[in-house]
């Protein structure tokens, strides 16, 4: 497959489970030595928004994605805030993912990069130099390793878009056109709760993608740095969507997203630059 072994990575599970529980205890950041401020002034304020139990908030941004902003109260949060959200039509739109080794962007630079994309959010994890941590597959080429025993994917082959379990499915080295991996899992498939652990009661920013049993892919991110990864699975699960799958990309610092909207482009940008972003585009 032309894979990439990128020399931060190790193949071996033990390596990769140890990133894992440096990150989840981190409370979700990316494998970066940076030292930047946790700064929220970018993202806004606490606005009260429409409550949870409302169904009918979605707003056409473009034909196939659809905003919604969400109102999370305690006991999902210790503070309320608002968290933004995107439904996705898999039979409109088409997911590319997008990687530069080692360049890091901001989402309007990677804006500038891309061609006209409808939405852009925040990827996989990586190293503090670049390197996509577990596979990463971008217009067909390979970078990385698959993640071995945890986590989750997103895999685009064939027009056909799907979130996927790799522990209830490792990954056995199809081939597809895109891929982004990321942990930890939240929905095993049939919208099973998955297992817990150490480092899921750290808040920190948050970016989820989900699939529900309808097909529809939809991506979460939290400005603020008030979830926790237990609180984010409860709220996936207790929500009124019936969500078969569910896992979380790389968020802290890293979290971003826009959305094209004619009435008013979406952008809550990430407080890092990020080597890989996940773009949705007319079909």
């Amino acid at each position: 497959m032309g894979q990439y072994h990128s020399p931060g990575i190790k193949k071996t599970w033990a390596i990769l489970l140890l990133i894992t529980i440096f990150i989840v205890a981190s409370g979700g950041c990316t494998l970066s030595q940076k030292a930047v401020s946790e700064a929220t002034a970018p993202y806004g304020t606490d606005t009260p928004t429409a409550p949870l139990s409302n169904p009918d908030d979605w707003q056409a941004a473009t034909p196939g994605v659809w905003t919604r902003n969400f109102r999370v109260e305690p006991p999902y949060t210790s503070a309320a805030f608002d968290m933004p959200a995107v439904r996705l039509d898999p039979a409109l739109i088409s997911l590319r993912v997008h990687y530069k080794p080692t360049f890091f962007l901001t989402i309007p630079e990677w804006l500038d990069q891309l061609d006209d994309p409808l939405v852009v959010v925040n990827g996989s994890f990586f190293t503090a130099e670049g390197y996509a941590v577990g596979l990463v597959v971008a217009d067909g080429s390979y970078h990385g390793n698959s993640l071995e025993g945890f986590g989750g994917m997103l895999q685009v082959s064939a027009g056909e878009t799907r979130v996927r379990s790799l522990v209830r499915e490792p990954y056995a080295d199809e081939l597809y056109e895109q891929v982004a991996q990321g942990f930890p899992m939240f929905i095993h498939p049939g919208g099973e709760a998955a297992r817990t652990g150490e480092g899921f009661d750290d808040p920190s920013r948050r970016t989820m993608i989900a699939q529900d049993m309808d097909g529809y892919i939809y991506l979460f991110v939290t400005p603020l740095g008030r979830l926790t990864l237990r609180q984010a699975q409860q709220w996936l699960l207790e929500s009124e969507f019936n969500f078969d799958v569910a896992f979380g990309l790389d968020g802290g610092k890293s979290t971003g997203l826009y959305v094209k909207n004619p009435a008013g482009d979406l952008l809550y940008p990430s407080i890092d630059p990020i080597p890989v972003v996940i773009a949705a585009y007319p079909r």
